[in-house]
């Protein structure tokens, strides 16, 4: 599933990532594409925990920008109770290959948002990116 918001700058929000998961429980591939300009453009790292929650067969995701905000202990949490309440086999999410074009963010928040990553997503391959 490719979805190309065109050229237009706007306000794409955690609550716009969970409606397109919840919208494709089948997929096995999504591609979000849209212009990464202004704050707004930019959902928080915290949203893939939808892609987790309601998409069980996806095996690719491709964004083009997420906010990289601290994580709280919070988001750890929603993250455990995706792989205790929601499916017993969440914690072995398939998906295997994500592309985000653009994390915002300090420095210090990579280590936290990888970590949140491999929570969610356990299968990924890690690859080098292309030159």
């Amino acid at each position: 599933i490719t979805l190309f918001l065109g050229t237009r700058t706007l306000c794409v929000e955690d609550e716009d990532i969970r409606t397109v998961a919840r919208a494709c429980p089948a997929a096995r591939g999504i591609s979000l594409s849209w212009p990464p300009l202004g704050p707004r453009a930019q959902p928080p790292l915290a949203s893939l925990r939808h892609f987790a929650a309601h998409c069980p067969h996806l095996r690719t995701l491709k964004m083009t920008k997420v906010a990289g905000e601290p994580l709280t202990e919070e988001m750890e949490l929603s993250v455990k109770a995706i792989a205790t309440a929601q499916r017993p086999d969440a914690s072995h999410h398939p998906l295997e290959h994500l592309a985000i074009r653009f994390i915002s963010g300090e420095e210090r928040n990579k280590v936290a948002a990888a970590r949140f990553i491999d929570m969610l997503f356990p299968s990924l391959v890690l690859e080098e990116p292309p030159e």
